[in-house]
């Protein structure tokens, strides 16, 4: 989202976007590298990458374009920094999962407790009155 708000001339606003970040490496390992050597290489290895990410990295993004297939890979991330509990408890309850998403956030009220993050529990606790 960063280049996109780049190109649009628009400042890019940390949390506004719901991003994912998957490597491409990874999505395709059996590619080769991508080389940029000199100037000369810059048209060839575009075209090259451009051709991987409509391979691979399109297909890949419609996979994760359901909510079965999101919430797993959301799930993973929850204790990660930045997990962002709140975006997957939002994610179960739109997914038609409301019963999951009110004891996902209890859970990580009663966790943010025991840390004493008063401000977040606060913030989870904001989040579930709204879906009452």
């Amino acid at each position: 989202m960063k280049l996109v708000c780049a190109a649009e001339g628009a400042k890019y606003r940390l949390s506004e976007y719901a991003t994912i970040s998957y490597p491409l490496g990874v999505a395709c390992p059996d590619v080769d590298q991508f080389y940029f050597q000199q100037e000369a290489d810059i048209l060839p290895e575009s075209a090259h990458i451009a051709a991987t990410i409509k391979q691979y990295g399109i297909p890949y993004i419609h996979s994760l374009a359901s909510y079965s297939a999101l919430l797993p890979r959301m799930h993973q991330q929850v204790d990660n920094l930045g997990g962002m509990p709140e975006r997957y408890a939002a994610a179960l309850y739109l997914s038609g999962d409301r019963q999951g998403a009110f004891a996902f956030l209890d859970a990580q009220i009663t966790k943010f407790l025991t840390r004493n993050d008063n401000d977040f529990v606060a913030e989870l606790r904001r989040l579930k009155s709204y879906s009452v």
